[in-house]
């Protein structure tokens, strides 16, 4: 690979050093957040955490849908700018609704952020190398994730406040990223006066299973620790170390997508769902520290292909909208890990369950029917 060929792989993936770190990055913080700081209510606490999810969705839908013609490079750079912004500024908050306001702010920067970074990828890469590449991203993300979880508590044991200071890491990546990342040719051929593209009913096709990966993974960084607990097997630390094993395991494997894809050939996809049927059965019907790790390493395996997989083919089906397809794919994410609680707490609701498990087992089951229905569709199809 050519030294320029380098530099801009490198530019387009710091950008994904920053986008797991939007919402969990400062969770060690939320205690002494809540202790110190005035009006930080219970409910308010928490949603420091999950209030920039619900601005990335509207913001990717709107990057998807009105950023043709405008420069990608501006744009991402744009995005790192207001996400370093938007971190120092709840270092300096005084109330909670400052804190909040920051934290809705970052979830904007974060919208942009994600779907134009994948659009790179998509725009300066095409088959094998693509996907490759979209592993690479998730692996980057994972990165981040981990190094501004692991920073952010051991700036909070110093005071909460310092905790965001681990948004800095947006000056590095701002900088790396004016350097090395190229303008990609889309932008310049882009016909201002042609009506708006609008994405193949094939892209949302492809698209909407970020949906229903998210809307069953986000049923353990939300049930694991009360899991851990009631199960007699570990607490919130031990939730955090779980959560650490699955980033770990989908940071390392992340790097090895195309290699694993061309090992199981057609029974890529089914070995995905498989592995979150693994994850959610072991979460389900078991409780002991070992399976909750074997869960957790196929929780791992699960997200490091099926993203970068839906990427990949929501690209190649979007007829060179690629900012559409992956601010596409960035909204179904995040709809996904939005309704999850609603969904499956309403399932259990209704079936009068109050199982702290049953959320587990509810998304093991419709996860067997999908792997049933997925391996009955590769029999139907010649083999080439």
């Amino acid at each position: 690979m050519p030294n320029s060929t380098r530099l801009l792989a490198l530019g387009i993936l710091s950008l994904s050093l920053l986008t797991i770190m939007a919402g969990a990055a400062v969770s060690p913080a939320l205690a002494d957040i809540q202790a110190h700081l005035a009006g930080a209510k219970p409910t308010l606490t928490k949603m420091i955490l999950t209030l920039p999810a619900v601005f990335i969705i509207p913001t990717s839908y709107s990057i998807g849908r009105w950023s043709g013609g405008f420069s990608k490079k501006r744009l991402a750079l744009f995005g790192v700018c207001i996400y370093t912004v938007s971190g120092f500024w709840a270092f300096f908050a005084t109330d909670i609704y400052m804190l909040l306001a920051s934290r809705a702010v970052l979830g904007v920067a974060v919208g942009i952020i994600m779907p134009v970074a994948a659009s790179l990828i998509a725009d300066f890469y095409q088959g094998e190398q693509r996907m490759r590449m979209m592993g690479f991203n998730s692996a980057f993300a994972n990165f981040g994730g981990i190094i501004a979880t692991f920073s952010s508590g051991l700036l909070a044991s110093i005071d909460w406040r310092y905790a965001f200071l681990v948004y800095s890491a947006g000056i590095p990546v701002f900088i790396i990223g004016l350097l090395f990342i190229k303008e990609p040719n889309s932008t310049a051929n882009h016909d201002k006066t042609a009506p708006r593209k609008k994405l193949p009913m094939q892209t949302y096709k492809m698209a909407f299973p970020g949906f229903l990966v998210f809307l069953g993974f986000y049923t353990i960084p939300t049930n694991i620790a009360v899991y851990l607990i009631t199960n007699k097997i570990g607490g919130p630390a031990e939730a955090g170390y779980a959560l650490a094993l699955s980033t770990g395991t989908a940071m390392i494997l992340g790097l090895m997508v195309t290699r694993i894809r061309r090992i199981f050939g057609r029974l890529f996809v089914p070995s995905i769902i498989f592995m979150m049927l693994i994850c959610h059965t072991l979460l389900g019907f078991t409780s002991s520290v070992l399976m909750v790790n074997i869960a957790m390493i196929a929780n791992g395996y699960t997200l490091s292909m099926a993203i970068p997989y839906i990427m990949m083919r929501s690209t190649e089906s979007s007829n060179g909208h690629n900012v559409g397809a992956t601010s596409l794919v960035t909204s179904f994410i995040f709809l996904g890990q939005f309704f999850s609680p609603i969904v499956l707490d309403g399932i259990a609701r209704i079936i009068n369950s109050s199982d702290p498990t049953i959320n587990f087992k509810i998304v093991a089951i419709g996860t067997g029917f999908v792997l049933v229905y997925s391996l009955f569709r590769i029999s139907q199809k010649p083999s080439v």
